[in-house]
């Protein structure tokens, strides 16, 4: 079993990759692990609706878990292992205190991407689940060193994210009600965008990509990799591309060191890479130290760079992820306000319509007994037939819109 130092050794060696990594949330033997807002009901065969707390300190999210309910949740946290280590997960005490259960599975070695982790509520009230959290509110992840590592195919048939155990719960939806409607709207956001994302089919690091709090970072990384690879290029020619005083510098600036330092990666290094670093660096050492050893220093940099850009495109995919799991659980969703939107004008045409018919019916009524003779009898009938089936047909129009409004809303893909 790895403990914290071995998994972090493990990162730098790029053994393991965890996609956000927070050291906060490192333990002695492993790492816990975060949920996003997908929380999805086997029960219910529904998204389970997203509430919220406003606090001095902000905006927190959360679900209740039905009572005898299994509720499946997408990990925050995108895990990636080579064909040495295997894993397993195991339920966190404060849950457990909960009255939760977590069902333990394990990581297969080779395995990239997402996890699904399922929590059970085997008690007989509802429990309160907190999400949007970075701190590990579901599980902690152990890793194990194999024996002899695995290698060649069929190491394991599970593709990124278990997307086919999710859309597996959608080839029977429920027979009537509004989880039905619910559940067949979720059905055609998962199967055209969601299991996408699961998949890693998405990059949030395109030119196009909405600005937001890590765009100057992510301009700035790309930059200095860029020039970066240039200059290994450039050492491994033999074409020095010296700095001041005859001196290769890897960084240039105050702002460069600045940016290295506060990548996730350069946190974990240990001594002998920051010694690497360090001589290409110095005064004394940038023009002393021979080619390889400049180059591979370089290449060590290039790699906290790489880890920093994936760990930023998965942040962003995670957050997309997110918004759009709140247009579908969220009750005060945008989907919601729609539903509800055309309801109400579905509704108000109806009403019209009644009260449309019901004058015409009056008006009929009170126009045939005024003209009504014993020996006419058509005069009697016809108007009151005519205004009976005026307000039924406007009742089927008005019941016709108030289905369509209903029909799931088919959404392109991403």
């Amino acid at each position: 079993m790895l403990s914290r130092e071995d998994i972090k050794r493990a990162i730098v060696d790029g053994k393991v990759k965890i996609y956000p990594f927070e050291s906060k949330n490192m333990t002695g033997i492993g790492y816990n692990l975060s949920t996003t807002n997908f929380a999805f009901s086997i029960g219910r065969g529904v998204l389970l609706p997203i509430r919220k707390d406003t606090t001095s300190s902000g905006v927190s999210h959360y679900v209740f878990i039905p009572p005898c309910d299994t509720v499946l949740f997408f990990s925050r946290e995108y895990v990636s292992v080579d064909g040495t280590l295997a894993g397993s997960f195991y339920s966190k005490v404060s849950r457990v205190c909960q009255g939760l259960g977590h069902i333990s599975t394990t990581l297969d070695p080779t395995w990239k991407g997402q996890l699904i982790l399922s929590v059970n509520n085997p008690t007989d009230r509802r429990i309160r689940f907190d999400l949007d959290k970075d701190s590990g509110n579901v599980a902690t992840m152990l890793l194990h060193d194999l024996d002899t590592p695995v290698s060649g195919p069929d190491i394991h048939d599970n593709n990124r994210g278990r997307c086919d155990l999710l859309l597996g719960h959608f080839t029977d939806p429920p027979r009537r009600g509004k989880n039905r409607r619910k559940h067949l709207e979720l059905r055609d956001f998962v199967v055209h965008e969601y299991a996408d994302s699961l998949n890693g089919y998405d990059d949030f690091l395109t030119a196009d990509a909405p600005r937001d709090r890590y765009s100057k970072k992510v301009d700035e990384l790309r930059e200095l990799r860029e020039r970066l690879n240039e200059d290994v290029r450039s050492i491994r020619e033999e074409k020095y591309s010296l700095g001041q005083g005859g001196h290769y510098f890897a960084l240039r600036s105050d702002s460069e060191r600045q940016l290295i330092n506060g990548c996730a990666l350069y946190g974990l290094y240990d001594g002998e890479r920051l010694e690497k670093l360090a001589a290409i660096e110095s005064e004394s050492g940038g023009a002393s130290v021979c080619e390889s050893q400049t180059a591979e220093a370089v290449e060590l940099y290039l790699d906290i760079i790489d880890y920093e850009l994936e760990m930023i495109n998965h942040i962003r995919r995670i957050n997309w992820q997110n918004e759009r799991v709140h247009e579908y659980a969220d009750e005060k969703s945008t989907l919601s306000k729609e539903q509800e939107r055309a309801r109400f004008w579905s509704n108000v045409g109806s009403m019209g319509g009644y009260l449309a018919a019901a004058i015409m019916l009056a008006a009929a009524l009170i126009y045939a007994i005024a003209c009504a003779q014993p020996e006419n009898l058509m005069a009697l009938l016809v108007p009151v037939l005519v205004a009976a089936f005026v307000p039924l047909t406007i009742a089927a129009i008005g019941r016709w819109g108030d289905l369509t409004s209903r029909q799931p809303t088919r959404k392109g893909g991403k």
